[in-house]
């Protein structure tokens, strides 16, 4: 098999290289797996600064520059793979609350992903290209998430229960050929390795998606094989069902623990806080009457009040009462749990600047 790297001559090496990556994920996805730890080491950006040069983290004077805020929101509803069920309002929650947070947060730039926009391609160029570039070490990044979740066998024995959480992006594909479905999904470590590439960033992921295998109608859930059209989690066949098993606390519980390792102590590490609409043993629901999912719902309602929440863990609490109660009455026998890591954020993390 040929790849097309140099088709353009003048083109960035990096988008070269991404190239090379992208062919051989959908081409030799097997292959591709087994290179892709290769690439895993995080790329480091030095800036040297000249004796008449400014500091760019700086404003006048030398003072602390505030601090610039990027948005990524990525909402799918409609899925290229017809295995996958199309979803009611995922799309609607990226755009209501890319509204919310700009207004709220304060937001210099927002990026908006939804339905076919949001490729895997896409989504990786957003926050590895786009967000890196129009932001320096010290701003913040926000990643919306709302759409499909699930799990899959983790081939590599890196993880403790066995499986490896992924996102489903537009074009991801459900297969039970297990390698074909991690080739094309947004695995955690994947993920992980998205948010290592903004060092130096403080990183807030808003995760609107469930990781876990129910079978409850009104639910994001589906389990391949066993499709319903209601679900809003995607679990790959494998011989251990039982969430019990399941170690993780919530999608990057384990990749944020792995990028503080490998962070030099004098590289400014990238301080990462994820939102996670339930715990991985959970269920994500969106709201009966499908205008939005039900924690993007008490998000946007949150973030429109002006005396609402200032920290994220004020944010946090509010969360933690509203959306179980609303969950407990709408879908009886049931409960959804949002999720803050770390937990206390310290420094705390002001949503209104």
């Amino acid at each position: 098999m040929q790849f097309e790297l140099l088709a353009d001559p003048g083109a960035p090496t990096q988008g070269r290289v991404q190239g090379h990556k992208d062919s051989l994920r959908q081409q030799k996805p097997e292959q591709y797996l087994h290179t892709v730890k290769e690439w895993a080491a995080p790329e480091i950006e030095i800036t040297t600064i000249g004796r008449m040069e400014t500091n760019p983290s700086q404003g006048p004077n030398g003072k602390p520059k505030t601090a610039r805020r990027v948005g990524i929101f990525v909402g799918i509803s409609d899925y290229k793979d017809a295995n996958v069920p199309g979803l009611h309002c995922c799309h609607r929650d990226a755009e209501e609350m890319a509204k919310a947070l700009a207004g709220a947060g304060g937001l210099d730039q927002t990026i908006k992903l939804t339905n076919k926009d949001a490729t895997f391609r896409a989504i990786q160029q957003a926050i590895c290209e786009q967000a890196k570039d129009a932001t320096r070490p010290g701003d913040v990044v926000y990643i919306f998430w709302s759409g499909h979740g699930g799990r899959c066998a983790n081939t590599d024995g890196t993880e403790a229960d066995g499986f490896d959480e992924f996102l489903v992006p537009y074009d991801g594909k459900l297969d039970d050929n297990v390698d074909v479905l991690r080739a094309s999904m947004v695995l955690d470590d994947t993920f992980g390795r998205w948010v290592q590439e903004l060092d130096g960033r403080r990183v807030v992921v808003i995760l609107d998606t469930c990781h876990s295998g129910g079978q409850i109608a009104g639910s994001k859930s589906v389990k391949l094989g066993n499709i319903r059209k209601y679900g809003k989690a995607v679990v790959s066949k494998t011989k251990n069902d039982d969430p019990t098993a399941w170690k993780k606390k919530h999608f990057l519980d384990t990749e944020l623990a792995r990028l503080k390792r490998v962070t030099a102590k004098d590289i400014n590490p990238t301080q990462a806080i994820v939102l996670a609409s339930s715990t991985a043993k959970q269920i994500s629901f969106e709201r009966s009457d499908e205008a939005l999912s039900v924690m993007t719902y008490f998000l946007v309602k949150a973030l429109n009040d002006p005396s609402g929440p200032k920290t994220m863990e004020e944010l946090s609490a509010r969360l933690e009462r509203e959306v179980p109660d609303y969950v407990s009455t709408e879908f009886p026998g049931t409960t959804q749990t949002p999720v803050l890591a770390p937990k206390p954020v310290a420094p705390p993390f002001a949503i209104r600047p």
